[in-house]
């Protein structure tokens, strides 16, 4: 056996642990556009926030560890404390968010704009951000009012402490960068951009500073005064759904022109691309045969299932933003931002304008009988029309637009999807009957099942879900990672997975990351979308929802270099405490350190 330099000392713990609440990752990551990113003061950890709403923690194999969910729009800057046991968050919702990695609700610092950037001081007892307002503000971590620093004369993109913590630095939409002592005194400007300065930081030692522009250059200043030098050389998400009508497919639209048909029954499914831009819209033909899809290129387009173009369908000016067919399938009508749909005769005659939102229809939808048409609105409503044109209901009672309308199979109830997160299912009358609740982003497109006992929803979360219509309870959560690799979930822990996503897979505990491997007995169901659908006569497991798991034993290391030890304690968490072996450089110089 090769000896090693150092005495290895074992510690063996027991301990009465409290229960472990495990949560499974799929590796989504952000829904959105990543605005900004942050290593954490010892570079194990990443931070990251988004468009989406929401910042995430990650360790540096890519694996999610922590979501920071609670603001109400996008998250426009991410920050580390110095001690790497809190994380900034500013956001377009004009606050700013001080989160403990150890849990509890944050602290919330509020502007009267949207906050574009955050920072903390090198001690971590002031928070420094820049807002839309042009202000920049110093809030003490403790409480109390902010300091203000006025003088830009645009909004405040980014802002910078120096290293020492004496001088803050902010960048600016009026194309200048403003370095201020924190004593007192006037600003000094760096002025020479011909474009919004977006980026601002200080050299190690605080006697430079970098800015970078719109402009497509990058200077570096002399904090002591003297000309720049001059860096040049800078030159998707679920949109639509729908079930096949025999509902054994199901149909889906995303932002990147591509169209993907999934066979629910577990056969393979087909993708393929035929609009240049976001696919807004997707629907079946009565007999299952052909899809006919919206794009923001105003046009609509007549597929057949192997992805042949059959027809293309031309005549608004602006982007199409929903699409039906007739039920007999002689007729489509088509939505659009122009706040108008149109109903085409096949194969292309215009025949009748529909005209009564304040602003664009998202979603329209015939009725089972073919005599009434349902639009629904950016201006947070659904209509239901005959088929002269005349308005015969509105439904209000979501937050915010509504992107899709659709009628249950025997055309007594309307269900809408809307931007407030959340699908509701409305009697003809106007009255709401159920809401689903569950997302977290836009609800971008919700249907019935053929037979109108599940609802199908699409949202910008990068998930489908599945819903019991009566009850308004998830059934599954259906995640595709691209094409070929998936996801599928439900809410009292089960899942199954494509053999590409479970490579990916894992759970956590806290910080903690636990590999798949140790629940995955548990909770893998194989077969679990077509048990869920009612395609296999297979039950599902009754499994308690997360409980109390044992898990591996806590391995801890303290390296003592004055007296050449290593000292390992292992604490254990009711998983047992089996074989431990020591490898060094991958070779294993003690076969069973506890024996």
């Amino acid at each position: 056996m090769k000896k090693t330099p150092f005495i290895l000392m074992f510690l063996a713990l027991a301990a009465g642990l409290a229960a472990q609440v495990p949560q499974l990752v799929v590796p989504i990551g952000h829904t959105g556009i990543v605005t900004a990113a942050a290593f954490s003061p010892d570079g194990q950890q990443v931070l990251t926030g988004s468009w989406d709403g929401t910042a995430k923690l990650w360790d540096l194999r890519g694996r999610e560890i922590k979501t920071f969910s609670g603001h109400t729009s996008g998250v426009s800057s991410v920050a580390f404390s110095a001690n790497g046991q809190q994380v900034l968050t500013a956001s377009f919702d004009n606050t700013v968010k001080l989160w403990s990695l150890s849990g509890g609700e944050p602290l919330t610092f509020k502007h009267t704009s949207h906050v574009n950037s955050a920072a903390f001081s090198p001690d971590g007892k002031t928070v420094l951000t820049g807002s839309g307002d042009g202000i920049a503000r110093l809030w003490n971590v403790s409480g109390g009012a902010p300091k203000t620093l006025s003088g830009h004369d645009s909004e405040i993109t980014s802002v910078a402490f120096s290293p020492d913590g004496q001088k803050v630095l902010t960048g600016s939409f009026d194309k200048t960068a403003k370095l201020w002592d924190l004593s007192g005194g006037a600003p000094q400007t760096f002025s020479g951009h011909f474009s919004v300065v977006s980026s601002v930081a200080f050299s190690p030692d605080g006697q430079k500073v970098l800015t970078g522009s719109w402009d497509g250059a990058t200077k570096l200043w002399p904090v002591a005064g003297g000309n720049p030098q001059t860096f040049k050389g800078h030159a998707f998400q679920v949109r639509a759904v729908a079930f096949s009508p025999d509902g054994n497919k199901i149909g889906t639209g995303g932002g990147d022109g591509t169209v993907i048909w999934w066979d629910l029954s577990g056969r393979d499914s087909l993708s393929f691309s035929g609009h240049a831009v976001i696919i807004s819209s997707i629907a079946f033909s009565p007999d299952g045969q052909k899809l006919l899809t919206g794009s923001f290129d105003k046009t609509a387009g007549m597929w057949s299932l192997s992805g042949q173009e059959m027809q293309r369908f031309r005549g608004h000016s602006f982007p199409i933003s929903s699409v039906a067919w007739s039920p007999q399938g002689r007729q489509i009508l088509a939505g659009s931002t122009d706040g108008m749909a149109k109903l085409w005769h096949l194969p292309g005659r215009d025949v009748q304008t529909f005209r009564g939102h304040d602003t664009l229809v998202w979603s329209v939808a015939f009725s089972p009988d073919g005599q009434q048409v349902l639009t629904a609105s950016a201006d947070s409503t659904a209509k239901l029309w005959n088929l002269s044109g005349r308005e015969t209901q509105t439904f209000k009672g979501h937050r915010s637009t509504v992107y899709s309308a659709a009628f249950s199979p025997d055309g007594r109830q309307v269900l809408t999807a809307s931007a407030d997160s959340t699908a509701k299912l409305w009697n003809l009358s106007g009255r709401e009957i159920q809401t689903f609740k569950g997302h977290a982003s836009f609800v971008r497109s919700a249907v019935f099942s053929p037979d109108g006992r599940k609802v199908l929803t699409g949202s910008d979360d990068n998930t489908v879900k599945i819903w019991d219509a009566n009850s308004g309870q998830c059934l599954m959560t259906f995640i595709s990672l691209d094409t070929s690799e998936w996801v599928v979930t439900t809410p009292f822990g089960l899942f199954d997975a494509s053999p590409g996503a479970m490579k990916l897979m894992y759970y956590t505990q806290g910080l903690e990351v636990i590999e798949l491997g140790q629940l995955k007995e548990r909770y893998y169901e194989p077969g679990l979308l077509s048990k869920l659908m009612g395609f296999s006569n297979e039950p599902l497991r009754s499994v308690a929802a997360f409980e109390a798991i044992a898990l591996y034993p806590l391995i801890q290391l303290q390296l003592d270099s004055a007296k050449h030890q290593l000292r390992i304690a292992l604490q254990a968490r009711k998983g047992g405490m089996g074989k431990l072996s020591i490898f060094v450089n991958d070779k294993e110089i003690i076969e069973d350190a506890l024996q």
